[in-house]
């Protein structure tokens, strides 16, 4: 079951992702797919066009208003997945390659994330995170976010130039 497909966006640049996203929106449609758009810096419930998505994938990167941390693990994007399970929309969380940023997906009710690779808290430091590591893979670790299973996922790459993220549950 296709849950997404992730419109176009511009890293780190909330304006510009919408912008570049909301004329795919018509076009990714027309394939019969649910709609999501990368929410990231600069994001708010506010000023999320929820009318026009079914899904809202978290993404974004570090800047001056997040703290030292990337913007999917801030309050900003928290208020953003609950808004969206308000909605009934779907919550993805992008890059999650830690099990530090996997809580963070739990804790904000996500269904689904993904990552090119599961490590262990970054705040372990290199003896600990070796221990860990050596008790078996990371990897087969999941959490239920909510009444529903983290959804697996799969990233598809540009299709025809139009969709950059297509996210099964299977």
């Amino acid at each position: 079951r296709l849950l997404f497909a992730t419109a176009p966006d511009v890293p780190f640049d909330w304006p510009g992702t919408l912008a570049k996203s909301l004329p795919f929106v018509p076009r990714i449609r027309a394939t019969g797919a649910p709609v999501a758009i990368v929410a990231q810096n600069g994001a708010t419930p506010a000023n999320v066009p929820w009318d026009q998505l079914d899904a809202i994938f978290l993404g974004g990167g570090k800047g001056p208003d997040t703290g030292g941390k990337e913007w999917k693990e801030t309050p900003a994007a928290a208020a953003v997945a609950r808004e969206a399970i308000r909605r009934r929309k779907w919550v993805h969380m992008g890059r999650v390659n830690s099990d530090h940023r996997m809580r963070v997906a739990q804790q904000f009710g996500c269904g689904s994330a993904d990552g090119t690779y599961l490590l262990p808290d970054p705040a372990l430091g290199e003896a600990e995170a070796a221990a860990a590591m050596a008790k078996g893979p990371i990897a087969t670790v999941h959490y239920r976010a909510t009444p529903r299973p983290m959804g697996q996922t799969m990233a598809l790459g540009y299709l025809h130039g139009l969709v950059c993220c297509l996210v099964l549950s299977l």
